[in-house]
């Protein structure tokens, strides 16, 4: 996703400037985000801060969420060192991701980092923050000095949601909000999904919302695929391999979590449901690696677009794998070296075994790559 913000069109660049203009002062604005619209305020205004808790329904309370214009401040806000929370928040922002973000003894120098009071953005322990996936909203963040809050338009009785309409519109102009920004229907209509990352250093999906559970955890983990011809002998071994090193990674420290890595390996000439050779299996066994229950299915466009890094055992295997998706794909051989690993199919028990082998010591240091970038830009 493209974090920086464009110059707005020309026919909505005065409701942006009016916006700019307004959140730099006292005032409320009105903002699309991808999810829902939303009132805006500058955080570091006392009056503003009074004006929204004015117009809002009986019963709603601080804090509310910073929408901050870029990742990076938000890195450097909350400075978190978990490997697994770095690439969280590289991973899911922007998008419609609303974070929780604990800070326990580290919430004072977060806040002082904003120029902020207590009890604006945070809960005396955690603070909530976004990075808007609107082009629009992020042009008026980006020209506000300061951090800048954004609560939903139910929270005042407007009943817009994923659009405006004329009546919500003058709803807003009777409640005193100063501008309104209308870049048409939002891209999800419903509310951001709640992710929150503890203390421990890892996370946990709080709900439902515009993204579903299962695609915040597929954003967040990395994906790992190994290629051969059959996906029953080479490629299926190297799978088995990289879950057994995987299942012993040491911990990085207190309250820090590595990156989950998941692991899938197919074939570019597959017979779809055949077993792994009995000779592979073997050697597995003979490495103390648990063979599992695999069955070879073929390499595709869905699987090479998802994964983090696609490893190759030839030369050959990664250009049919280039061949099937879009440049941009990292597909590597598994060699770092450059080399082939040959196909033991139908040589003796002891090729496979140093097949296994030496498939084993490539793993390691390819896995010890990805622990080096852990968290680094995708």
């Amino acid at each position: 996703m493209a974090e920086s913000a464009t110059k707005p069109p020309a026919g909505l660049r005065e409701s942006v400037a009016a916006a700019v203009a307004a959140l730099s002062a006292d005032g409320l604005a009105v903002l699309p985000t991808e999810t829902v619209y939303g009132i805006a305020f500058g955080a570091r205004s006392p009056a503003a801060a009074g004006r929204m808790r004015a117009i809002q329904k009986p019963g709603t309370v601080f804090p509310k969420t910073w929408h901050a214009a870029s990742v990076g401040e938000v890195l450097r806000v909350v400075a978190r060192r978990s490997p697994l929370q770095v690439r969280a928040i590289r991973r899911l922002l922007p998008g419609p991701i609303r974070l929780a973000v604990e800070l326990g003894a580290d919430l004072g120098p977060a806040l002082q980092r904003l120029d902020l009071p207590a009890g604006i953005i945070d809960d005396g322990m955690t603070v909530f923050t976004r990075v808007p996936d609107n082009e629009l909203c992020r042009a008026v963040l980006s020209q506000v000095r300061g951090p800048v809050v954004m609560q939903r338009l139910a929270d005042v009785n407007l009943a817009g949601v994923g659009s405006l309409t004329p009546e919500v519109i003058d709803r807003a102009r009777a409640l005193g909000i100063e501008a309104v920004v209308n870049d048409g229907p939002a891209r999800y209509g419903q509310p951001s999904t709640p992710v929150r990352l503890t203390l421990d250093g890892g996370y946990t999906i709080e709900g439902e919302g515009a993204w579903s559970a299962a695609k915040v955890r597929a954003r967040i983990e990395r994906s790992v695929v190994f290629v051969c011809t059959g996906n029953t002998c080479r490629s299926p071994m190297a799978e088995a391999i990289a879950r057994d090193l995987l299942s012993v990674r040491e911990s990085p420290g207190p309250g820090l979590k590595r990156v989950p890595v998941r692991v899938a390996s197919a074939g570019v000439a597959a017979g779809v449901g055949d077993a792994m050779t009995p000779e592979a299996a073997t050697a597995l066994r003979a490495l103390g690696v648990d063979a599992g229950r695999h069955r070879a299915r073929s390499l595709t466009r869905e699987m090479l677009e998802d994964a983090d890094r696609v490893w190759a055992m030839t030369a050959s295997h990664a250009r049919a794998a280039a061949s099937i998706v879009p440049p941009g794909v990292k597909i590597e051989l598994l060699d770092p070296g450059g080399n082939d690993i040959p196909d033991p199919i139908g040589a003796a028990q002891a090729v496979y075994l140093s097949t296994a082998r030496r498939l084993r010591e490539l793993i390691a240091r390819r896995l010890a790559e990805l622990e080096i970038d852990e968290g680094a830009e995708p």
